[in-house]
């Protein structure tokens, strides 16, 4: 493989001495920032593909007013598409712009199907990841989501169910990225900067709404819908033809990374063999309540993300009557929040080493869940003539989440080290689940969009936050739990504790005992 920028004699081969290896300079001793910034670029790209959906459905199917009342428009496609067989995909053309109708149940299946698909691949993922690293495995989900999200205009117009079948593949190709976090921070990361490493990872859950919904706004004004989907695709073929060409499973294996920078990245690990990496004790982790905790605080972060990721330019459409044009800014500012505050959290929890690491994860989860659970109450009695208010309780909702890469976020590679892939792995779980779940309980509870359907949706979801916290704090833990332990690091414990209970005790006097 060639590197276009670089000179092919400054990429030593394998055997060469270590003098040469460190002659490596395009990146200095940082190449793991560039790393990190590219699996940023493509976990946001997975996401952003998933996302679309949630802002073109906009354009698809237009709502309310903002005084409430249906358009004309509206009323007219809800006329014609009763004459459409279920089976039969409702296109409708206005003034030469094609509009697709859906139900309120066909809307909640387009969502939760990506959960399914994402559920369905997701220990199969981990396994994958697991076995054959991050690099083609990963790589390939990439692509799949790519050529998903292209195909899904097309898709459409054939009918719902192929419309269906396009955004189960987009779960699937989702259901690998928390795998991915978990192994690249225990591979790639210097112990000193897993909070910074972790936090700017998790954030692509942010950084993609606060990317696609802009972007998609201006594309459904000027391009109509489907150019969302083209864009999106065309962009992670880019990115993840380049991710495979440039990645690599360990950080020695990569050619732009010299021993210096190496030994930063191995000091602290534990030396494993693959066999005892591969052989996961699933028994001890799922019997572990450390890691029940992380799952279960998951639950509490991922309904809140979750619904403003999925159901953000619906509410603010819909209910507070911001203008599609609008919609898009609207709905990026509280995710960019979130993302800000993610980052500086994990670098501020890595320099606080005063405090002990379980407290600092539980002071800093509860900060997060409690924050995000108040402004979801206030939001709830709040008068959504006052967009502006609304608007900031909705970022702060989701910008004190941003507080949670010093807490469950952190956690995984804390108390699991090399088999941190498997726990954050399976936090997948907890988003999916929550994705499968949010869209019928928002369809259930507000079904025609009022600010009152609305209000027992925010304080649900206030409440499963404020218990999920509370279970996080009775069982989290930021100390390496015993089946993490590598065997040699298990027996040397061992034999410690066995010669020191071997050892002679002195006699007061001083004198030997014969």
């Amino acid at each position: 493989m060639s590197w276009p920028s670089i000179q092919m004699d400054s990429i030593p081969p394998k055997k060469q001495s270590t003098a040469t290896k460190d002659k490596v300079v395009l990146f200095g001793t940082r190449t793991r920032f560039f790393i990190i910034a590219l699996l940023l670029l493509c976990l946001t790209s997975i996401w952003c593909n998933v996302l679309t959906y949630n802002f073109a459905v906009i354009c698809m199917h237009p709502h309310r007013n903002s005084n409430g009342s249906y358009t004309s428009l509206t009323l007219e496609m809800m006329k014609d598409a009763s004459i459409h067989d279920d089976e039969e995909p409702h296109v409708i053309s206005f003034s030469g712009n094609e509009i697709i109708w859906y139900t309120a149940n066909d809307k909640s299946l387009l969502v939760a199907v990506v959960a399914a698909g994402a559920l369905a691949a997701n220990f199969g993922a981990v396994y994958m990841i697991n076995q054959f690293g991050i690099r083609m495995v990963f790589g390939l989900l990439g692509l799949l989501s790519a050529i998903a999200t292209i195909l899904i205009p097309s898709a459409a117009r054939l009918g719902l169910r192929y419309f269906l079948m396009m955004r189960f593949l987009q779960g699937v190709a989702f259901s690998a990225n928390f795998a991915v976090i978990g192994s690249f921070s225990n591979k790639w990361t210097y112990h000193k900067q897993h909070g910074m490493f972790v936090s700017a990872l998790v954030a692509h859950l942010q950084l993609s709404p606060a990317l696609t919904m802009p972007l998609s706004s201006m594309l459904c004004t000027n391009f109509g819908w489907p150019s969302v989907y083209y864009s999106h695709g065309a962009i992670s073929l880019v990115i993840f033809v380049f991710f495979i060409m440039v990645y690599r499973n360990s950080p020695n294996k990569h050619p732009l990374v010299g021993n210096i920078e190496l030994k930063k990245i191995s000091v602290g690990k534990e030396s494993i063999s693959k066999a005892e990496q591969k052989s996961i004790p699933y028994a001890a982790i799922l019997k572990s309540w450390p890691v029940w905790a992380i799952w279960v605080a998951g639950i509490g972060a991922f309904s809140t993300v979750n619904m403003m990721s999925l159901f953000a330019p619906t509410y603010l459409h819909a209910v507070l009557g911001f203008e599609v044009k609008h919609t898009g800014i609207s709905a990026a500012i509280p995710p960019l929040l979130q993302f800000l505050i993610k980052l500086s959290c994990g670098i501020i929890s890595d320099k606080l080493r005063s405090i002990p690491e379980t407290k600092k994860l539980k002071y800093f989860n509860t900060a997060a869940f409690l924050g995000s659970a108040v402004c979801l109450a206030a939001l709830a009695f709040m008068d959504p003539q006052y967009q502006l208010v609304c608007l900031a309780l909705l970022a702060g909702s989701t910008g004190f989440l941003g507080l949670t890469t010093g807490g469950f976020f952190k956690s995984p590679p804390l108390i699991a080290r090399h088999y941190a892939h498997f726990v954050m792995g399976n936090v997948a779980f907890a988003i999916t689940t929550t994705m499968l779940l949010i869209p019928f309980l928002i369809s259930g509870l507000a079904p025609d969009n009022t600010a009152l359907q609305w209000r027992y949706v925010f304080i649900i979801i206030a409440i499963v936050m404020l218990l999920s916290n509370a279970f996080f704090v009775m069982f989290g833990s930021g100390s390496v739990q015993p089946w993490a332990m590598s065997q040699s690091r298990m027996q040397s414990s061992t034999d410690v504790m066995r010669t020191t209970n071997k050892v002679a005790p002195v006699p007061q006097n001083g004198a030997e005992k014969v």
